[in-house]
């Protein structure tokens, strides 16, 4: 997890602007990192053609590390990640925690009580917002609460170690993580206009699912998805600004992004 606080130099209206801190909710990408089954290797080799300079060449897949799902990825004719609308890559962030619920039920569902039980306290989610859901304890914390004014803290791989525990099957070759019910994300489509929702899970899609419900349901309604999203802890549930950033290739199912939240 990477925070910078904004320092302001001069009074300008420029920086009277920018946001006071900037949460980097995106994971770093390595040759270790979990991947979906059968997605191809991430891979990153020197160029020993080009010795004045330092380049790579990268080989990964579209929805490796912290990604994005266009439309396209399970919508026959869906728009590609290169049409997402660039207005709607910049989104009021909600994040929807469940983790309570993950210690006994680690296929537990987003339910629509879920939501509004944070608008209760939040009030009503904003249209064009990004609703992300928290599944797992802040480590260390059984409370799961978290000061959003704390200063970053070393990445120790905490999360990635988890997102391999999910992806790894059972004996009965079922992976499991929490995700969005059906009705959740019909609800946050048809009655929120919400632009995208995303979680820190592999999928928005619980992992003992097989019809895949929540990606039909957003996916179907021109939305877009984000998966493995990182620290989403150092962040209130409501307040912040996400800039989600993906790959942009022409025809792609989805990308690799990069995912910032900032923080007025």
């Amino acid at each position: 997890m990477q925070t910078v606080p904004m320092h302001h130099h001069t009074p300008t209206a420029a920086h009277a602007a920018r946001p006071r801190r900037i949460v980097d909710l995106t994971h770093t990408l390595d040759e270790d990192f979990p991947l979906w089954p059968g997605d191809p290797l991430f891979r990153m080799r020197r160029i020993r053609e080009a010795p004045e300079f330092l380049v790579h060449e990268l080989c990964f897949g579209e929805h490796t590390g912290t990604h994005v799902d266009a439309p396209l990825h399970c919508v026959p004719g869906g728009d590609a990640v290169d049409r997402i609308r660039v207005d709607d890559l910049l989104a009021p962030l909600v994040l929807v925690d469940i983790a309570d619920r993950t210690a006994s039920d680690p296929d537990a569902l987003a339910t629509p009580a879920d939501l509004a039980a944070w608008e209760s306290l939040h009030g009503r989610i904003p249209d064009g917002a990004l609703v992300a859901l928290i599944t797992r304890p802040a480590r260390g914390r059984p409370d799961g609460k978290v000061n959003p004014e704390a200063p970053a803290q070393p990445h120790d791989d905490a999360e990635v170690h988890a997102l391999t525990r999910s992806l790894t099957p059972d004996a009965a070759g079922i992976a499991h993580w929490p995700g969005f019910s059906r009705e959740a994300a019909e609800f946050l489509v048809q009655r929120r206009a919400v632009v995208a929702i995303g979680t820190d899970a592999p999928s928005i899609d619980c992992g003992a699912s097989t019809a895949f419900p929540a990606h039909h349901a957003v996916l179907g309604a021109g939305r877009y998805a984000v998966e493995m999203l990182a620290a989403l802890r150092a962040l209130p549930p409501a307040g912040a600004t996400a800039v989600v950033a993906p790959l942009k290739h022409r025809g792609g199912s989805g990308g690799p992004a990069r995912v910032l939240a900032l923080l007025d």
